[in-house]
This record gives structure tokens, sequence and C-alpha cells, in this order.
């Protein structure tokens, strides 16, 4: 998503469009009760009671959905990441939206994993050191 800002700054889509685009993503997202019945964590049953109770409570339903015993987290994290797979990447919504050309895109994403990596490699650089000079203070 950090591209984008990139995008914006460099001129080649509008607030707007990125704006349009999350939107779009978001109405996409698989709500993650039907994912947790499909892969059978939980029933229909439980995915209407988490429901009823997060009508009352305003919580996310994960959140409840592990409350109420429904999930373990590291199930709700399955689920999490399995929702995220599912859903359009940003990138894909811009150009088929027309909103960014997908050369232009390329270019600002590749320049950012450049950055990136100076990013590690000082990093690293400096942990070295660290591990070179144990209790030494700069």
């Amino acid at each position: 998503m950090w591209f984008a800002f990139d995008l914006i700054d460099d001129g080649q889509i509008s607030p707007q469009a990125f704006v349009s685009a999350l939107r779009h993503q978001m109405r996409c997202r698989r709500p993650l009760g039907q994912i947790a019945v499909e892969h059978g964590m939980m029933t229909m049953a439980e995915v209407f009671d988490v429901l009823a109770h997060q009508s009352e409570h305003n919580e996310p339903f994960g959140h409840l959905a592990v409350q109420l015993g429904y999930l373990e987290r590291d199930q709700l994290s399955e689920l999490i990441i399995l929702q995220l797979e599912t859903m359009p990447r940003l990138e894909d919504i811009l150009v088929e939206a027309g909103a960014v050309r997908r050369e232009a895109l390329d270019e600002v994403i590749e320049r950012l994993r450049a950055q990136l990596g100076v990013l590690r490699e000082r990093q690293y650089e400096a942990i070295s050191e660290v591990v070179k000079h144990p209790g030494e203070q700069s």
C-alpha cells in the first residue's frame, strides 16, 4: 500500500483514485465468518451467534469469536491471512481502473524495493557492529 503514497506524490494518481481503490478492495473482502465456515473452523450457528453479539457489543467479529470460545487465536490469525490472500491487490485495482499505467506502477515499486534494500543493508551493518563489539556504546 505504501507505493500509493509515492504515486500520489509523483502525481501519477489522485488521492481520490487511491481512496476509491481502497474502498473497492474493502468491498471485495470476504467476511471472516464465511471463511471460517468454509474451512470447518466454525458452524453457521456459531457465526450467527457471533453476529448477534456483534450487533450488541460493536466489536470485531474475530475478537468476539475468540472471546466466545468459537475460535482460538491461531485460527483467527489463519482466517485473517486467508482473507487477505483472497482480496484483490491494490495495485491491480488501480491499473484495472485506469488510474495508473502498469509501467509507472512497476517503476515506483522497484524504487521502493531498492530503498528498502538499502535500509536493510544499513540495519545489517549496524547489527554486525554491535555483534563484533558487544558492550561498546557509540
